[in-house]
């Protein structure tokens, strides 16, 4: 997920990824530049992205990018339950 914050509230985009046989194409290189070019543009004072520890393929491609490991998240297991329909 990337977090864009400008000093109120964040714009969070959960662009996902490309499938397994869909990457190496740049699209997600693109469009990673793209949202941080657009934060740079309108004066957001961070860009947070999140990736799950065991994404090491990720980390490779994002580290490529120019970003760097900053923080460790820490969130709780929750059961599932049923959604009332």
């Amino acid at each position: 997920m990337l977090t864009l914050l400008a000093g109120g509230p964040g714009r969070r985009r959960d662009p996902g990824g490309p499938g397994r046989g869909r990457r190496g194409g740049g699209r997600g290189r693109g469009l990673t530049e793209r949202a941080v070019e657009r934060a740079r543009d309108r004066g957001c004072a961070l860009v947070q992205l999140t990736s799950d520890k065991r994404r090491a393929d990720a980390h490779r491609f994002y580290t490529g990018l120019g970003f760097t490991p900053s923080r460790e998240g820490f969130e709780p297991a929750l059961p599932r339950r049923p959604v009332d329909g």
